[in-house]
């Protein structure tokens, strides 16, 4: 009995401790877990003056609900969103703020981030419940201010209609020292609600980017750029829509490989050192009413077109003009109007007003680049129904058109001013040089290089100011020649012959040389003139004056010659003899000598 008795006990003290042990265990680790829980609860991500907070949804309600304007990341940290009708400056420490829920809703106020990363990924609704169809949105009098601070909006995955930044009045996005980066929205990167408020985009040593997005700005924005860098790329619609662009500063704008237009603007104005660049978009480069380029700026606008259907949308600029204002690029730009599918410039409107000091407006109008290889109808270099003033510092020149007028078109009732061609302008179309305007109508295009004659037109046309139809080509005249002879009195070829190649029309002047043992004498046809589609010979005349003046130079007087009579007289011959006589001679005065002494 006592056996069994120890035995129950053991079992039931060792289930006594076993029971025990676990409430223990348990009880330590929900005390750990407590524990750990309250070391998490106490890592603060953002402050609202001495108050800390374990999220930023909550330091911005904190901000909100006591009238606090400013709120301090303490670490990088995640929003759910923000919803403002106050001003909220977030102090970011150079630390990141990540939204993922919804962006952001700005009621009447102004956001303002400093030293902040903001990236806003995927995220196609605002908090407000009207606005889901916006990233960021701001109603009247809202602004969005970024200093010293990188946002980045991401579009991929969100619906097929959210825009990423919409204004309705009266804003402003200023961005200081920052860049903007807007990316993958189906809709506009930035766009206004169609109201005629202001709405205003300023950046100062800011880059701001729009890639593959709807469009980079829709709505008519006014926008300065001041030492700051604007890409917009890739746009499935529009580069831009109707906004007026202050460039200064040494800016440098970029509007590429969008789908329709590049930049299309009521106003473009570029000051101090600033660049403007449109290539390779669908539809012309630029489109604007007013464009002026100071002498210190760079325009270049090159390979557009590419996707038009009609000639009013391949041009590299189209210049729409306003009845108010005049436009003018000054003399000492660097401007390039190259390679687009239609006319280098097209004016669209009577209005229109267009001073042209420099550029190199060339090899426009092929619709190469063009999809369908549409090119322009009239005037690939300039076509113009307005007033357009081109100055001695443009070069125009080796453009097409399939119609008429390959290099200058302008309208009937229009008005164009423009200088003579350039020495140094050479033609494409046979590398020939460039040496005149030339009339380039429609059914009888300019035409120097045909056997027919009756197909050949080469009419010169003055430079000036005209306000009639003018349809004219940079160009040269048919070829000509003139070949001077130099000869003597009989006809004889005394000096190669000097040839002046030309082209109808040029004036041309021969020399007369100067050639030894010759006299000039006269000359045989005009030896200055104007030179002819037939060739122009001259002959010069000269008379010889050396020697006995028959031409042919006098022979030396031949020596008499002797009979042969047997005895070669070569001299030396004759040495071996005389030295035999001298040997006797002495032989025989030395014999009397002796004869007398004995």
């Amino acid at each position: 009995m006592k056996k069994i008795f120890f035995i129950i006990l053991s079992v039931f003290s060792l289930s006594f401790l076993n029971v025990y042990a676990e409430e223990t265990i348990t009880a330590t680790i929900e005390n750990t877990n407590e524990e750990i829980s309250t070391i998490q609860e106490e890592i603060y991500v953002a402050s609202v003056d001495n108050e800390k907070f374990t999220s930023f949804d909550e330091a911005l309600k904190y901000a909100v609900d006591n009238k606090i304007e400013t709120i301090t990341l303490l670490l990088d940290t995640e929003a759910k969103g923000i919803n403002i009708s106050q001003n909220i400056t977030v102090e970011g420490n150079n630390h990141t703020l990540s939204f993922n829920e919804k962006g952001i809703a700005l009621f009447g106020s102004t956001l303002t981030f400093n030293n902040t990363t903001i990236e806003i990924k995927g995220v196609g609704s605002t908090p407000y419940g009207e606005w889901n169809w916006q990233t960021i949105s701001a109603s009247k009098n809202a602004n969005l201010i970024l200093n010293n601070s990188k946002m980045t909006l991401d579009g991929k995955g969100t619906n097929s209609n959210v825009h990423a930044i919409y204004f309705s009045s009266n804003n402003k996005l200023n961005l200081t020292n920052s860049t903007l980066t807007i990316k993958n929205y189906n809709q506009d990167a930035l766009e206004w609600d169609g109201g005629n408020g202001g709405y205003n985009v300023n950046l100062t040593n800011s880059t701001y980017i729009s890639d593959h997005n709807r469009s980079g700005f829709t709505g008519t924005f006014y926008a300065t750029f001041d030492n700051s860098t604007v890409k917009v790329l890739n746009s499935a619609g529009y580069g831009s829509n109707g906004t007026y662009y202050t460039i200064k500063n040494n800016s440098n704008v970029t509007f590429e490989n969008n789908n329709a237009w590049g930049i299309s603007a009521w106003r473009i104005d570029m000051t101090d050192n600033s660049t403007l660049t449109a290539n390779n978009n669908g539809y012309s480069g630029i489109w604007t009413r007013v464009l002026n380029v100071d002498s210190t700026c760079k325009l270049y606008v090159t390979e557009n077109g590419k996707k038009a259907t009609t000639t009013g949308k391949n041009a590299g600029i189209l210049f729409i003009g306003n009845g108010t204002y005049s436009s003018t690029i000054e003399k000492g730009a660097e401007v390039i109007i190259k390679n687009n599918a239609g006319s280098g410039i097209l004016t669209k409107q009577k209005v229109c007003n267009l001073t042209i000091l420099s550029g190199e407006i060339t090899n426009n109008g092929t619709g190469l680049v063009n999809a369908n290889n549409l090119g322009a109808d009239l005037g690939g270099g300039i076509y113009n129904i307005g007033t357009m003033i081109i100055g001695e510092d443009v070069n125009i020149y080796n453009n097409h058109a399939s119609l008429a007028a390959d290099d200058i078109y302008n309208a009937e009732g229009a008005t164009i001013t423009f200088e003579e061609t350039k020495e140094d302008w050479i033609l494409d179309d046979c590398n020939d040089k460039i040496n005149a305007w030339y009339d380039d109508s429609d059914n009888n295009r300019w035409n120097a290089h045909t056997d027919e004659e009756e197909k050949l037109h080469t009419e010169k046309v003055k430079s000036g100011s005209v306000e009639s139809k003018l349809t004219i080509k940079a160009a040269h005249n048919l070829k000509a020649k003139v070949i001077a002879h130099y000869v003597d009195q009989d006809g004889n070829k005394i000096a190669d012959d000097e040839i002046i190649n030309g082209y109808v029309d040029d004036a041309y002047k021969t020399i007369q040389k100067l050639i030894e043992g010759y006299e000039f004498d006269k000359v045989e046809g005009n030896t200055e003139g104007i030179m002819t589609i037939k060739d122009i010979e001259v002959t010069y005349i000269y008379e010889f004056v050396k020697g006995q003046g028959d031409g042919i130079d006098p022979e030396e007087p031949k020596k008499e010659e002797k009979p042969y009579t047997g005895v070669y007289t070569s001299s030396l011959n004759i040495i071996p003899f005389a030295l035999s006589l001298s040997l006797g001679s002495f032989l025989v005065l030395n014999r009397k000598k002796l004869i007398k002494e004995n």
